[in-house]
């Protein structure tokens, strides 16, 4: 069995003066800023909370088996956060035991 670790990046669809990220420019943003990054991964729909307050978000979340030192998740987040005037963007990553059946 593998180890590896399993990222997730949680990422708001409010700006920090509520105004909402569209479709569009969420579309861009993959296509500008994590498709160059990461060739295989997943985005949901969640609802997360933010000061006590709903906020729609999309989770991104991947694996890697190599050890990734946060460069390009960070710059993922970062851009992310600087692009749409975000507060905060969550990173988390835990180890794993992935398997392909």
């Amino acid at each position: 069995m593998t180890v590896a670790t399993t990222y997730t990046i949680t990422l708001g669809l409010f700006r920090d003066n509520s105004a909402p990220i569209t479709e569009d420019e969420w579309n861009l943003f993959l296509a500008q800023e994590v498709t160059p990054v990461l060739v295989n991964f997943s985005v949901r729909e969640e609802l997360g909370f933010w000061d006590g307050e709903p906020e729609p978000s999309k989770v991104l979340t991947f694996v890697s088996q190599e050890f990734m030192d946060g460069i390009s998740v960070h710059a993922i987040a970062s851009h992310y956060k600087a692009r749409f005037n975000q507060r905060a963007v969550m990173i988390n990553s835990f180890a794993s035991f992935p398997e392909f059946v």
